[in-house]
């Protein structure tokens, strides 16, 4: 008989597999501004915004190699009214199958990646005040307007009757 070596299987290239190792402490994710959606009237293009955010916040928790169930439950009660999901921790770790405490920990990563907002807003007579997670995307840093610098100096007019050089609000009339 031929004792045969025993092969160790990788699910990921060899390269990642070798750069990830447990460390046995959290891991910790610096918060990155988010920007909200701005929330359509249509149902049909809300369900198209949160289809784009849930592969969005699942590329980047793939990379991470974070689970997705926390994410795949809020996506499937947000409100295609206004982009929001008020459901409690309890009710969304019931609903994924994970603990609470990995729901909470789960929607604390989402909100340090830029992909939740949590608002607070007043309650009635059975609770104090409501949480409401509000789906985002997060802030790359650029400027959401196409203003041209100060540094560039002034830029000259493109239609045919007025190229030429700056106005300096001189009468034409010579």
């Amino acid at each position: 008989m031929a004792v045969m070596k025993h092969q160790r299987r990788s699910l990921l290239p060899s390269g990642l597999e070798e750069e990830f190792v447990f460390s046995g402490q959290p891991r910790k994710i610096a918060p990155v501004p988010a920007i909200p959606y701005l929330w359509p009237t249509r149902p049909v293009v809300a369900g198209e915004y949160i289809q784009d955010w849930q592969v969005r916040a699942a590329g980047d928790l793939a990379g991470l190699r974070l689970c997705r169930s926390t994410l795949d439950c809020i996506s499937s009660h947000v409100s295609r009214r206004d982009g929001t999901c008020r459901l409690t921790d309890k009710a969304l770790s019931c609903r994924s199958g994970r603990s609470l405490r990995s729901t909470h920990r789960d929607i604390s990563r989402l909100k340090n990646l830029g992909y939740l907002m949590v608002e607070y807003q007043d309650g009635d007579s059975v609770q104090e005040r409501v949480r409401v997670l509000r789906i985002s995307v997060p802030s790359d840093g650029r400027s959401r307007q196409r203003i041209p610098g100060l540094s560039k100096g002034e830029v000259s007019p493109t239609y045919p009757l007025c190229v030429g050089g700056p106005d300096m609000g001189a009468s034409r009339d010579d």
